[in-house]
């Protein structure tokens, strides 16, 4: 913690120099009519920016100098003020004004953090262990030369209680706040928002002030951050480095109290990752964390998150079968239908998830397919990309995918409607598996490991919608081939669909879009490349292309073909 003359040494603003000249003034004539006369100038300019009485404003230039130390309580008032402490009491009302302004605070040793009393309403037995400490927020608030405000923790709605934890323990993990004044600010916290469900459960659990930050670091990750898991670093700084190894061992041994307790577990499975990784046990996610506002809200965040009032409508052309096939597939996924398909199956014992399979060559809409059911069926989108799961270290892919569907899970279970978990360009797990040599591990390991896990989870999809796209044709792994409910194949469109996207996407072209459609074997996402191409050619031109411009542009877009110049030069 600075003192009041380590802030002076990097810089004296105008306010700590009259705190520095109050402090110096009141340790030589303590508060005497002398010393009033004296700082009268300083005692105005410090009382018009923090609001306090004059005896106020001394003592708080006291308690800055001395903040957390022996001389920062009531014994270290009187020694310094040449009086004695029966003397000093006559000052408790002062001390108890700056409390209640947060300009200071109290932390006793039996401070207990269920506490609804401040400090300066318990007992007085304890006096002489009480210390007083001003709050890192206040001394910035003084650099700035402004009044200082406290953040108010009382009353909060269960977003507001895990957005202000968060910020507090972030400022002690980044030594802001020291271990008191941290205990400090999480007192004010749980005793001024006693229905949060997080505070109701874990004041009758009695787990210890520590134990109970560790949750509090685990269900703020989660909501605020959407991380389903931490590693033993990242929750060590709770513990302080000295008890910080023995409490390593205990987490990797699972016999921490919140192991025993049931409400932390290791992420570990099938023995493919270590034991330095932990979550909460589903229990205790439904425990802590019944507020239905922040698990619904926070569960569905992040930037592989698709609103579908967010998806641009966009008209797709379809052979005649595979319209039929969409259309039956959207209708089934609009929420009226799919709630009571939903309980229907349930009923009669059956699977309730939806695994569905578009494959097809490159560019013929599967991706955006999905979009457009998805808008039509005012499903939200989680969006996986297979690559990013993927890693170099042994037992990490495995983990990935098991906590993509851990957290899909609890969108199913607190979203309505469902959202659609989209695994796109899903190739690298959708194909046989290999087989593995006698050394058992590598990339082939890695990948059958990933798809064992995928099988399962698509197995166990409780009301789930997963969508998936493949560029392969008939490779796929037959036990993958019958856990897809839905296989949908997408092929080239025919010439009337061709000649109707070309219309689409270049109405005003002067040009027969059929003969183009007949010429030219394109993808729908190969003619959007040429309409594009075209686009930017008549802006640069300031002209319509003709038709063998457009041609040209065609041949450009053929495999092995370079493009060739359409008069931008030399024309």
């Amino acid at each position: 913690m600075e003192t009041l003359s380590e802030v002076n040494k990097t810089g004296t603003p105008a306010l700590f120099s009259s705190l520095d000249r109050i402090k110096g003034l009141v340790e030589k004539h303590g508060l005497y009519l002398e010393f009033f006369d004296t700082a009268k100038e300083d005692l105005d300019a410090v009382c018009a920016v923090l609001k306090v009485t004059p005896v106020q404003a001394a003592l708080f230039a006291l308690l800055l100098e001395h903040s957390g130390t022996r001389d920062a309580g009531l014994s270290g008032i009187a020694e310094t003020l040449h009086c004695g402490r029966i003397q000093t009491l006559q000052y408790r009302a002062d001390l108890e004004a700056l409390e209640r302004k947060h300009l200071i605070v109290a932390c006793d040793n039996d401070d207990d953090i269920f506490s609804s009393r401040p400090s300066f309403m318990k007992n007085r037995q304890g006096q002489d262990s009480r210390t007083y400490i001003v709050p890192r927020d206040v001394i910035m608030a003084l650099e700035a030369g402004r009044e200082y405000r406290y953040t108010v923790y009382r009353g909060l709605s269960p977003e507001e209680f895990y957005t202000a934890a968060d910020r507090i323990l972030d400022a002690f993990h980044d030594k802001n706040l020291d271990i008191k004044q941290f205990f400090i600010e999480m007192k004010y916290l749980f005793s001024g928002n006693p229905d949060i469900q997080f505070v109701k459960k874990t004041k009758s659990e009695k787990l210890g002030f520590r134990n109970i930050m560790v949750l509090l670091l685990f269900c703020a990750a989660l909501v605020e951050n959407d991380k389903d898991s931490l590693k033993f670093s990242e929750l060590r700084f709770i513990f302080g480095r000295h008890c910080g190894q023995l409490v390593k061992r205990d987490f990797i041994r699972g016999e921490n109290e919140l192991f025993r307790a049931g409400l932390l577990e290791q992420t570990c499975d099938n023995g493919l990752a270590d034991t330095g990784e932990y979550r909460l046990t589903s229990n205790a996610r439904d425990s802590l964390l019944d507020d239905i506002d922040i698990k619904e809200k926070k569960q569905l965040r992040g930037k592989d998150i698709i609103r579908s009032n967010a998806l641009a409508e966009k008209k797709l052309y379809y052979p005649p079968k595979l319209r039929a096939q969409i259309d039956e597939l959207t209708d089934l996924l609009r929420e009226e239908n799919f709630s009571s398909i939903v309980t229907r199956l349930r009923e009669s014992n059956m699977k309730t998830g939806f695994a569905c399979l578009f494959s097809g060559p490159p560019g013929t809409g599967k991706t955006e397919t999905a979009y457009q059911i998805a808008r039509a069926a005012g499903r939200d989108i989680f969006f996986v990309d297979i690559s990013e799961t993927k890693s170099v270290w042994f037992g990490e892919s495995e983990k990935k995918i098991k906590q993509l569907f851990t957290r899909y899970n609890g969108m199913v279970k607190h979203s309505s409607p469902a959202p659609i978990l989209l695994f796109n360009e899903a190739d690298a797990v959708l194909g046989k598996r290999q087989e593995i040599g006698a050394e058992r591990h590598g990339p082939s390991q890695t990948e059958n490991a990933m798809q064992n896990i995928l099988l399962q989870e698509i197995e166990n999809l409780d009301g789930g919608i997963l969508i998936a796209t493949t560029n392969m044709a008939g490779n796929f792994d037959a036990a993958f081939e019958r856990r897809f409910l839905y296989k949908i194949v997408f092929e080239k469109p025919d010439p009337e669909a061709k000649a109707a996207i070309w219309k689409s996407l270049m109405p005003e072209a002067d040009y027969d879009m059929i003969s183009l459609a007949g010429r030219f074997d394109f993808s729908g996402g190969q003619i959007e490349n040429v309409a594009r191409k075209a686009a930017v050619a008549g802006l640069i031109r300031g002209a319509p292309l003709s038709g063998a411009d457009i041609a040209a542009i065609c041949e450009a877009e053929l495999p092995g073909r370079e493009a060739r110049r359409i008069g931008f030069a030399g024309n």
